[in-house]
């Protein structure tokens, strides 16, 4: 396994104070994996919460609060991430 060296037109957008190469979309990407999968895992958790605290509350929520608000923070975290882009 060989590893490769940075590409230099990083660096060089790294320190453009005339803001004329972006590094923010080179990043957009791995920082939009991060928000989805700490997303995931809270949803995951409050859902296997909610299911464990029993009664037709913890079920309802478990089933369909829980999802739709995970699917709203992913929503808005894309959302965010254009706003930037």
């Amino acid at each position: 396994m060989t590893s490769t060296p940075p590409d230099p037109a990083f660096w060089t957008g790294l320190f453009d104070f005339s803001f004329t190469r972006f590094i923010t979309l080179k990043f957009i990407r791995v920082i939009y994996m991060v928000f989805v999968a700490a997303i995931g895992l809270i949803g995951l958790l409050l859902f296997i919460i909610s299911l464990t605290r029993g009664g037709a509350g913890g079920v309802f929520a478990g089933l369909i609060v829980v999802p739709l608000l995970a699917l709203f923070y992913i929503i808005g975290a894309r959302l965010t991430l254009e706003v930037i882009a």
